[in-house]
């Protein structure tokens, strides 16, 4: 077979024999169904053979009405940062407008110390040091697709840095530290401004470190370690009701959805979806899967897809949390 789903340990390998053509249709669909306790789900897994490796696996998002929704998390010291890295992916269709803020830590009155927002249909990150500092991208991201935007502030460097998808596009240098203050941490939108975000967010990462490029490429599509003394904050969005969202960070820097009713819970990012590249050998790992509980279960079975490029060791199986 040309993949391996190790049911001890829940990742995607490239076994034995593998020969992988990226000239055919590289692609392999399976279903699966996802139980915990009493509650149970359907949905797809798709293997896509590409020249470059990522990986994902994002659970769910909260969906924003760009009218007043919001998530609220009160001011903490640990949030006013110096040098940091802000992620988030996001998919919008929202048409072009003013700064519609992913996120965006206040530092008082129409300042900020840091912000992840769509500017005109454009990504953008900004923050205020002596006057506004930003970095902006030139492609559009209101595409109705999902993208990741990480900004970076180092302040070794006094570089500020825009990454849409792993990729660096846009810089601003000789930027001074950021100011802080005692304002709280918004996402989707902030108490007095009516540039709300309309769209989804899911995987929200605050760090107090500034991420390199290389870090940025390799783990934009992976979960962090929640346990990373470097993480601040990590909203990981996988709630299915009520009105908090959890800071999984284990700083405790729940959020609260602001005139939201806890109905806008929806999926993320493809659930699982593995991009393999072409140049995978044996025995290397090409996806991961994330599980949260001993008591999950993720059951499998093929419906279509191209046998000659994929192959699962058999049509259906199941991967449990060990």
């Amino acid at each position: 077979s040309d993949f391996d789903i190790n049911s001890t340990s829940g990742v995607v390998t490239v076994a034995s024999g593998a020969s992988l053509d990226f000239e055919t249709t590289p692609s392999l669909y399976l279903q699966y169904e996802v139980s915990s306790e009493s509650e149970k789900d359907t949905a797809w897994i798709e293997i896509q053979l590409i020249d470059v490796s990522t990986y994902a696996g994002m659970g769910n998002a909260l969906e924003l009405d760009g009218s007043n929704d919001r998530i609220i998390v009160a001011h903490d010291a640990s949030l006013n940062l110096n040098s940091f890295t802000a992620e988030a992916w996001f998919k919008t269709s929202q048409t072009a407008g003013a700064y519609k803020r992913i996120l965006i830590k206040r530092a008082g009155t129409g300042s900020q110390n840091y912000s992840l927002t769509v500017h005109n249909g454009k990504p953008h990150v900004r923050m205020d040091a002596s006057g506004g500092k930003q970095a902006e991208g030139t492609t559009l991201v209101n595409d109705g697709k999902w993208h990741h935007m990480a900004g970076v502030h180092n302040t070794s460097t006094n570089e500020l840095i825009l990454y849409v998808d792993g990729v660096e596009v846009a810089k601003t240098t000789s930027v001074p530290d950021p100011l802080t203050g005692s304002l709280e941490l918004s996402i989707g939108g902030t108490n007095g401004f009516s540039d709300n975000f309309e769209g989804k967010i899911d995987e929200i990462r605050i760090w107090g470190v500034a991420k390199t490029a290389q870090e940025i490429e390799d783990n934009f599509r992976i979960r962090a370690n929640a346990a990373d003394a470097n993480l601040v904050a990590y909203y990981n969005f996988d709630e299915n009701s009520g009105t908090s969202l959890s800071d999984i960070s284990g700083n405790n820097l729940t959020g609260t959805l602001t005139n939201m009713s806890g109905s806008e819970w929806t999926s993320g990012p493809d659930s699982l979806y593995f991009e393999v590249s072409e140049t995978a050998s044996t025995g290397d790992t090409v996806g991961y899967v994330t599980g949260w509980t001993s008591f999950g279960t993720l059951s499998f079975t093929k419906i279509g897809g191209a046998t000659s490029d994929f192959d699962i060791n058999s049509t259906s199986g199941a991967v449990t949390v060990a």
